[in-house]
Parts: C-alpha cells; structure tokens; sequence
C-alpha cells in the first residue's frame, strides 16, 4: 500500500487520511487523474481553439507531436524501470524535451521569415 503521494522529495499528500474517509489508494488516484484531465481540458481548450482560429496548422501540428512524443518515451522511460530495475533516470526524458523545445524554436523563426517574405511580396504588389 502506497502510504503518500508524493512529487520528488517531498509529500504533500497523505493516504492514511484519506482511508479513514473510505477511499482507497485507485480511488484516489483515480479521482487524480479525472481532475487533471478536467483542469487540463479547460485549460488548453482555448489555446486551441485560437490557434485553430487563426490556422496555425504547423503550431497545432507541433503541440501534439511533442506530446505524443513525450507521452511514448516517457512509457518506454518506465518500461525500462520495470524490465531492468535499474535507477530511474529522467536525464534522456529531459534531454528530449529539449531537443522539443529547439524544434520549435527552428519552427517559429521558419514561420516568422515566411510570414515576412509574404507579407513583403504583398507590399511589392501593391506598390507597382
């Protein structure tokens, strides 16, 4: 049995004071992942809707690549901890977001210069 839920080092939830309520440990977690979804819904719900709006395919295009991406090498991460027993390290999993976030830095300054040449060619077309 699970005694805390816990983020890195420290606990900020505990297990037992939940028991005496009846709730058990997949309950709880359970009830975790729920709220989070939710929060996560109504949070990323408008950002997606603007960038729809505004149809920016490559910026939406990149939002779930990266984290199906992160998703399936974080599953692979663990499926390594359970198959080797080894010590989990998250060094690779980070070393990937970063190549992530350097992608879509590449990404955004490509979408910047043609945005620019575009809008440079439609000032030359009006202009003659």
């Amino acid at each position: 049995m699970i005694t805390s839920f816990s983020v890195g080092a420290s606990s900020w939830i505990k297990l037992s004071q939940f028991t005496s309520l009846g709730i058990t440990d997949e309950q709880l977690f359970f009830l975790v992942g729920v709220i989070g979804m939710i929060v996560s819904y109504y949070v990323f719900a408008p950002v997606v809707r603007l960038l729809v709006a505004l149809q920016w395919k490559a910026a939406l295009s990149y939002l779930i690549s990266s984290l199906i991406f992160i998703l399936v090498l974080g599953l692979y991460q663990i499926s390594q901890r359970i198959s080797y027993l080894d010590s989990f390290d998250l060094s690779n999993l980070a070393n990937a977001a970063l190549g992530i976030m350097f992608f879509g830095g590449v990404l955004i300054v490509l979408q910047i210069t043609h945005n620019i040449i575009s809008f440079l060619k439609q000032q030359r077309t009006k202009s003659m």
